[in-house]
């Protein structure tokens, strides 16, 4: 059993065991936010990199309609602040 290391020790290669993470590439940085690169990966099928969250509310009229909200609903939840 190996050390425990916070996520900032693993990104900054405060030691031996953090310095193999970074070069292995176990985390990577999307949109200024540190996460964990795909994994396993594969040589024949490799995953793709990583995507960041987008902008907040940005699906939510996509998703609502596909759950059966109808348009007004929609703009009634948008209008009293409820829906970004």
């Amino acid at each position: 059993m190996g050390p425990t290391l916070v996520l900032r020790q693993c990104w900054t290669g405060i030691t031996r065991l953090s310095t193999h993470i970074v070069e292995r590439g176990i985390y990577v940085e999307v949109d200024g936010v540190m996460q964990a690169n795909a994994a396993p990966r594969l040589s024949r099928t490799p995953a793709g990199a990583p995507k960041g969250s987008g902008n907040k509310g940005a699906d939510s009229q996509i998703i609502l309609k596909r759950f059966g909200f109808l348009d007004s609903e929609i703009s009634s939840l948008i209008h009293t602040g409820a829906l970004l």
